[in-house]
């Protein structure tokens, strides 16, 4: 009986040695696949969720630090509609963003009132807009309208002031509405404002996301600037 015990005891032994032989030859994917292996694999699947949440909290602070980054000296102004009372007046630098073409969305005109202090610089290169200078309010408008109506789409037009951060009006902008039923939207663009420490005032111009994810493809190149 003893002899039988031990016989099992030593083939126990050795089947456990044999065992753990094999294992320390396994990579980590095939052990977890091995039959009594909760130790392991539970070590394996801990360490991996640790390394995770440090991945996962590593990318956020990277995010954190870039956005603190990207708005440090700039600070977003307001926009606000223009009234029907509401009188356009003085001389302006008229910006005309866009190609004016039958077939291009990205088109608005910046009305920038001249002797404020404050300049509107779109944040794009110098061929995709142009400049007016010294133009009486009237052929401001006038100038802005014939510009973005080029579109084949084109419905009407949208009227907003540009507001400093004391809510004086430093300018106007002048957007295309279209046919709601070509894009979903009146409104196909995104303009926006952000005061430099010089003055300057920076305006980033972007179609909406979902018309540009359905007609141009989703590309977007990202905003970022100094």
């Amino acid at each position: 009986m003893f002899a039988g015990c031990k016989t099992a005891a030593i083939g126990s032994h050795r089947y456990e040695y044999i065992y753990h032989e094999l294992y320390n030859r396994f990579s980590i994917e095939q052990k977890k696949g091995l039959p009594g292996n909760r130790g392991p694999r539970k070590c394996y699947n801990n360490k991996m969720n640790q390394l995770r949440k440090r991945a996962f909290i590593a990318a956020c602070m990277v995010l954190a630090f870039s956005f603190i980054g990207a708005c440090a000296g700039r600070h977003p102004l307001r926009t606000a509609p223009v009234a029907e009372t509401d009188r356009i007046r003085g001389m302006f630098r008229v910006i005309l963003y866009g190609t004016a073409s039958y077939d291009w969305l990205e088109s608005v005109a910046l009305l920038d009132r001249e002797g404020d202090g404050y300049l509107l610089e779109p944040y794009a290169p110098d061929f995709n807009y142009r400049v007016l200078q010294n133009v009486d309010d009237e052929n401001a408008i006038d100038e802005a309208i014939h510009f973005i109506s080029a579109h084949q789409d084109y419905y009407a037009f949208a009227t907003k002031k540009i507001l400093a951060e004391d809510g004086k009006t430093i300018g106007y902008e002048i957007k295309p509405t279209y046919y709601p039923f070509v894009y979903g939207f009146r409104e196909v663009l995104d303009v926006d404002y952000f005061l430099l420490e010089n003055g300057t005032v920076k305006v980033t111009i972007e179609v909406i996301p979902p018309v540009r994810e359905l007609f141009l493809g989703g590309d977007d190149p990202g905003i970022s600037f100094q």
